[in-house]
């Protein structure tokens, strides 16, 4: 694991399951689950947004994370995944 906030892997990116639905507990990562879903660029950076808000309320908080940036995140990576989608579908 790396230091917070220098780029590479760091806790609130890992998360214990331990009462999974079908499976037995494990510990998911979120590049992992990133990978096995062959997210976009822009899928991603919407589910990691997702993933450190979800692990900010349970205290796995990103320097400089806020509610209000998560969201301005959100909403530009999902405004360029409809400005792709509608520029593909225009064709």
């Amino acid at each position: 694991m790396s230091v917070e906030n220098s780029g590479g892997s760091c806790s609130y990116y890992v998360v214990d399951v331990e009462c999974p639905q079908h499976l037995d507990p494990y510990t998911a990562e979120c590049g992992d689950i990133v990978d096995a879903l062959e997210l976009t660029p822009n899928e991603a950076n919407i589910f990691k947004e997702l993933w450190r808000t979800a692990a900010a309320r349970k205290g796995k908080k990103k320097q400089g994370h806020t509610t209000i940036r998560a969201a301005e995140k959100i909403q530009f990576y999902a405004n360029r995944i409809h400005q792709l989608t509608t520029h593909r579908l225009s064709k």
